[in-house]
C-alpha cells in the first residue's frame, strides 16, 4: 500500500502534542489496516519521527532498498553522468551516517561526482523549514538559505523535500534524489 500522510513532524515542532498524536494514530491505523508492512520511506524526518514516536514499526529507508534492488532503468543515469553536484545533507540525518553514505553510493552509481559541501555529514545545517524556523523567524531562515545557497556554485542534490524546495524558491539550481531516480519526462531536467 502506500500512505501519503504527513508524520506529524511540524505538529511535534510546533509543541502540538494533539495534532502531532492525531497524526500518528493516522499512520499507526492505516498501518494497522495493511497488515502492518514494513514501511518504507524517502523521508528522513519521516524516519526519526516513525524511528523515536512508532518504535512498533519496521522501516526502511527507500535509498537502502533501491541499493539492495538496483536502480531503476528509468533513471537518468546517462542525463546525469560527469555532473558535479553539492551534495545538500539535511539536518534530520545528521545522527544516520549510513543514510548520508548511501545518498552518496547512490549518486555514484549514476555517475554523478560530489562535492561536500560545507556543514555536512555530521554537522548538517538547517535549510531554515526544521523546527518551523521560516515560522518562528523569517529574516533568521531567509538568512540561513541565502548563505547555504551560495556556499557552491555548482548545482545542488537534496533528498529532502524541504530543503529542495526552500532553495529552489531562492532560485539555486537543485533538484531531489527522487526526480532522477524516476524522472517525470525521459531525458529533461530534474
Amino acid at each position: 500500500g502506500v500512505l501519503l500522510h504527513c508524520c506529524g513532524a511540524p505538529a511535534f515542532w510546533a509543541g502540538r502534542g494533539d495534532l502531532f498524536e492525531e497524526a500518528l494514530d493516522k499512520i499507526r491505523a492505516s498501518w494497522v489496516e495493511l497488515g502492518k508492512p514494513r514501511i518504507i520511506t524517502a523521508c528522513p524526518t519521516c524516519l526519526n519521527i516513525f524511528r523515536e514516536h512508532l518504535p512498533e514499526v519496521k522501516l526502511v529507508s527507500l535509498w537502502e532498498i533501491l541499493l539492495e534492488i538496483g536502480i531503476p532503468d528509468s533513471s537518468c543515469l546517462h542525463g546525469t553522468a560527469g555532473s558535479i553536484v553539492g551534495v545538500v545533507d539535511p539536518c534530520a540525518t545528521r545522527h544516520d551516517p549510513v543514510e548520508q553514505k548511501n545518498i552518496r553510493r547512490i549518486l555514484m552509481s549514476l555517475g554523478m561526482q560530489i562535492e561536500e559541501l560545507p556543514l555536512s555529514g555530521e554537522m548538517p545545517e538547517c535549510c531554515g523549514f526544521g523546527g518551523l524556523m521560516y515560522n518562528a523567524n523569517p529574516v533568521l531562515a531567509r538568512d540561513v538559505v541565502a548563505r547555504r545557497t551560495t556556499a557552491s556554485d555548482n548545482d545542488y542534490l537534496a533528498y529532502c523535500a524541504m530543503c529542495r524546495d526552500n532553495f529552489a524558491a531562492a532560485g539555486k539550481r537543485v533538484s531531489h534524489l527522487i526526480e532522477h531516480l524516476f524522472p517525470a519526462v525521459a531525458g529533461g531536467d530534474p
